[in-house]
Order: C-alpha cells, then sequence, then structure tokens
C-alpha cells in the first residue's frame, strides 16, 4: 500500500506515536482510514501514560542554580514599584538573577509570568522564603534564610485612601467657590458705589452711559468722570442738548488741517483757511529749533531764504523754497476752473438771471462801465427761446460769466492810477 508522507505526518501528530508504529498501522488496515484511526487508538490506549510529565512542573518553579546569583536591594525595590505588587518579591528577585540583575530583562521576563497576585480560583501562595515584602499577604517563617537584610517597607507600600483625598478636594473646591462668591460680591458693591457718585454727577445720563464710562476707564471714577465731562462738552459743541453729534477731537482736527496746509504747500496750492486761528509764534519757533537739530531728510535748505511771513523759514528748510504761500484769490479761481461749472445743466437758467445784477452794480465806479452792460443783455434774450433743447443753452451760457470776470479785474487798475 503506498502511505502519503503528509498523511503519516498528520497521523504521527494527532496520536503522539512514532513514524514506524504509524506507517505499520497504515499497511495493515491497506489505506482504509477507519481502520487507520482505530489501530492508532489501540496503540495508544495500550501504552502506559507517561510518567514524565507531572515531574516537569514542579521543575520549571524551581530556580537553577544559575539563577541563585545575589541581586543589589535597589534593583528589586525598582523592579516591586514598577509591576505595582501584581509580583511577589521571590519572582522579582528570580527574574534579576537569571539576567545578573538587569532591570529592564528582568522585567520583561516577570510579564512573561502569570501575576502573583491572590485570586478566589487560586490557592494561597506559599509563604515568602526570602522574608517577604510590604506586598506579601502572609509574614515570613522565622526559620527562612534570607538573601539580604530586609530594609523597611518604603511609603508607597501603604496606599493612602481615596475617600480622603475626595473629602479635600471637594473642600478645596467648596473654598474657591466660596471665595470666588465674595469677590464678585466686593465687585458689585464698589461698581454700585461707582455708579452712584457718577448718578449724582451726572443726572442726566442713563445708566448704560455711566457702566461703559467705568468700563473704558478700568473702573476709575476719576477718569470716568472726566471721559462724561468730555462727553458732555462735545455733545454741547454738536447738535444741541439732546440732539445726536458727531464726536471730534480738537486736537486731531489741528492735526489734520496742518496737514492739509503743508501738502498743498508742496503743490504749490496754499490757501491760508479762514477758520483756523492765526499761528502761533512760539509754536513756530519751537518748530524752527527742531528743524535745525533734526537730521535733514530732504533738500538742504537755501543759502539765503526769501524774507516772509514768521515760521516759512522753517517750511522753507523742509520742503524747499518753492513752499512759498501764494494769494489765495488765485489758487481758487484756478480750482474753479479745473473743476468746471458746478452748478448742472438744470440750474442752467438761474444763472443767466443773476449775471445781469452784477454788471448794473459795477456800472457807478467807472464811467466807462455802461456800454457792457447794454451788450450784456442780449445773451440772456437769446437763452429763453430753445426750452426743449437743453443741451445746448448751457454750453452757450457758461461763455459770458467766463468773460464777465475780465471786465471787473480790469476795472480795479484804473482807480489805482
Amino acid at each position: 500500500v503506498q502511505v502519503g508522507e503528509k498523511e503519516v505526518q498528520g497521523f504521527m501528530d494527532v496520536f503522539g506515536l512514532p513514524r514506524d508504529v504509524v506507517v505499520e498501522a497504515m499497511h495493515a488496515a491497506k489505506g482504509d482510514r477507519d481502520a487507520i484511526l482505530a489501530r492508532l487508538e489501540a496503540v495508544v490506549a495500550s501504552r502506559p501514560p507517561p510518567a514524565a510529565a507531572p515531574a516537569r512542573a514542579p521543575a520549571a518553579r524551581t530556580p537553577p542554580p544559575a539563577e541563585t546569583a545575589a541581586v543589589s536591594e535597589e534593583a528589586v525595590q525598582q523592579v516591586l514599584a514598577i509591576v505595582c505588587g501584581a509580583y511577589t518579591r521571590n519572582t522579582v528577585v528570580r527574574g534579576l538573577s537569571m539576567y545578573n540583575g538587569d532591570v529592564r530583562a528582568a522585567l520583561d521576563w516577570c510579564y512573561t509570568q502569570p501575576p502573583d497576585v491572590a485570586s478566589p480560583n487560586k490557592a494561597a501562595p506559599a509563604p515568602a522564603p526570602a522574608g517577604g515584602s510590604a506586598w506579601d499577604r502572609s509574614p515570613p517563617p522565622a526559620s527562612a534564610p534570607a538573601h539580604a537584610p530586609q530594609p523597611a517597607a518604603p511609603a508607597y507600600a501603604t496606599p493612602t485612601p481615596l475617600a480622603s483625598a475626595d473629602d479635600d478636594l471637594d473642600a478645596v473646591i467648596a473654598q474657591i467657590a466660596a471665595q470666588e462668591g465674595r469677590e464678585a460680591e466686593a465687585q458689585r458693591a464698589r461698581r454700585e458705589e461707582q455708579m452712584a457718585a457718577l448718578r449724582r454727577e451726572f443726572p442726566n445720563r442713563p445708566d448704560a452711559a455711566l457702566s461703559q464710562a467705568l468700563d473704558f476707564t478700568d473702573d476709575d471714577p476719576a477718569r470716568a468722570a472726566q471721559y462724561l465731562r468730555n462727553d458732555n462738552a462735545l455733545a454741547s459743541a454738536g447738535s444741541g442738548a439732546g440732539g445726536h453729534y458727531v464726536k471730534r477731537n480738537p486736537a486731531l482736527d489741528g492735526m489734520m488741517a496742518e496737514l492739509k496746509q503743508r501738502e498743498a504747500a508742496k503743490r504749490g496750492t496754499y490757501s491760508a483757511p479762514s477758520s483756523l486761528p492765526p499761528p502761533d509764534p512760539a509754536a513756530q519757533h519751537h518748530a524752527a529749533a527742531f528743524d535745525s537739530v533734526a537730521p535733514q531728510r530732504h533738500a538742504p535748505a537755501p543759502a539765503a531764504p526769501l524774507p516772509s511771513a514768521p515760521g516759512a523759514a522753517a517750511d522753507d528748510a523742509r520742503y524747499g523754497a518753492h513752499a512759498m504761500p501764494l494769494p489765495p484769490a488765485p489758487p481758487a479761481a484756478a480750482a474753479d476752473d479745473a473743476y468746471g461749472a458746478p452748478p448742472p445743466p438744470v440750474a442752467a437758467p438761474p444763472p443767466p438771471a443773476k449775471a445781469p445784477p452784477p454788471p448794473a452794480a459795477a456800472p457807478p465806479p467807472p464811467a466807462k462801465a455802461p456800454p457792457p452792460p447794454a451788450a450784456a443783455p442780449p445773451p440772456p434774450a437769446k437763452a429763453p427761446p430753445p426750452p426743449a433743447k437743453a443741451p445746448p443753452p448751457p454750453a452757450a451760457a457758461p461763455p459770458p460769466p467766463a468773460k464777465a470776470p475780465p471786465p471787473p479785474a480790469g476795472a480795479p487798475p484804473p482807480p489805482a492810477k
């Protein structure tokens, strides 16, 4: 009968019999699987049970002679602290002895062993022959030899009950909450006192404005009162009591006006605003002193600046000699010419009606003025006829006003002479 190697190996693994016995049974059964199984089961039943199996278990627990090497107490305590009571001192000492005191190797070996903690399914462990530690449940017998003198149990061997820690934590939390509540109450009382003081000084302001002032000034009553006073001054300078107003900063307005003047001077279109006060000589002096010390970042000052208004020397030094102020009238006229006639085409008819009065007022000073008024009326007469053609009249209307200014400009010279 032909025997397959794979079948022989399978029967050997299942029944634990030698090769020759399995091959003999397969030949005798002539390939019948059931007959082979029956013969192999009979062979296994006829053999006595192995006597060496029970003896291997105790042998594995007894340390070999090489495991009895002395280990340091420090390493033992270190491993015990890491395993946290899962293994007894005997197991730890055994692992350290096997690996010549290597803590990491001993830990790896300990984790491959079953834990030594007591369980209901396991009998109580035998008393430790090495004297035991704080994790052992039973005291060591007096006759047990000690590998090394046993130190006192470390502090971590007696765990602190968690209930007391929880109680302390609850007390601390309650204390913190009480302290926060007291601080919040004191803060509310302080805010109420500050609000009462502000109400007495500003009875007409709502509580929201008073609270906002305190928020802006970090609860400083003096600064909040000053803030509200400034607010009242701006309100009175605005559109009257009780009305909406735009808050303005006088200092900022002054700075912006000065910047506009300087920019206009750079471009040569400077015109002195009528709403600003005259320049302060002291401020001009300080500006000149600063300019003399500050580094010259622009063009150097001219050797002999032209005589001009007080403070102009500082401007010349800073911006160059071309920054001389110009007369107000020509720049204004130039600006008007640049922008064109402001009124829209719809407002074209009114200007012609207003144009005759200036010529009428112009005749009294000079004696040669009557002829121009006579020539001025004809254009207005031509403007009314075409009402449907609104675009053409505006185009024709601007030329007469543009020609009107030259006669007045020519009129002043005769009186001057």
